[in-house]
């Protein structure tokens, strides 16, 4: 018994214009819109003073991993 399989053959598109609007949007709204606004809370909570203590700014850290982490693994397509 072989390994071989056939090519496949071409088929339908795996995202609607719709769904690349979407996407397009929600990568916006992180990168220029969420992101801006959770570093500033960051620096303001890192303005502050002792940061193993500062629950604000471990907080703020996780959040703005967490948006950054969403707009890495998007394609890159989705990137202006």
């Amino acid at each position: 018994m072989s390994r071989y399989r056939p090519p496949r053959t071409a088929g339908t598109a795996l995202i609607t214009p719709e769904g690349e609007a979407r996407m397009r949007a929600e990568f916006h709204e992180l990168w220029h819109v969420r992101r801006p606004q959770v570093t500033q809370s960051v620096s303001e909570a890192a303005a502050q003073g002792d940061r193993s203590e500062n629950a604000e700014y471990t907080y703020g850290k996780k959040c703005c991993a967490k948006s950054t982490a969403a707009c890495v693994f998007s394609p890159s397509a989705w990137k202006p």
